[in-house]
């Protein structure tokens, strides 16, 4: 099972949800989606922007989401690296 954590701006209001692996290596960013669809149907999980790897040094490498046929299977989700 994975984490949700709400992230904030700094008037305190939720603008992004982020869903990370249980083993911590891996997490999705997604913009909030809080209408009744989003909150009941996608657990508030609007578009995804962005995908990053977290290594054991404490360090992370963010990419783009590429979450399309190609680059699920050939590029495990990651676009171009921000």
């Amino acid at each position: 099972m994975s984490e949700k954590t709400f992230v904030r701006d700094s008037s305190g209001k939720v603008t992004h949800v982020r869903e990370t692996a249980e083993d911590g290596r891996r997490s999705y960013l997604y913009e909030v989606d809080d209408s009744v669809s989003g909150a009941l149907l996608n657990d508030f999980k609007g578009k995804c922007v962005e995908v990053a790897d977290h290594h054991p040094d404490g360090t992370t490498d963010a990419y783009e989401p590429d979450l399309g046929i190609a680059g699920t299977f050939l590029n495990d989700q990651k676009g171009r690296h921000k």
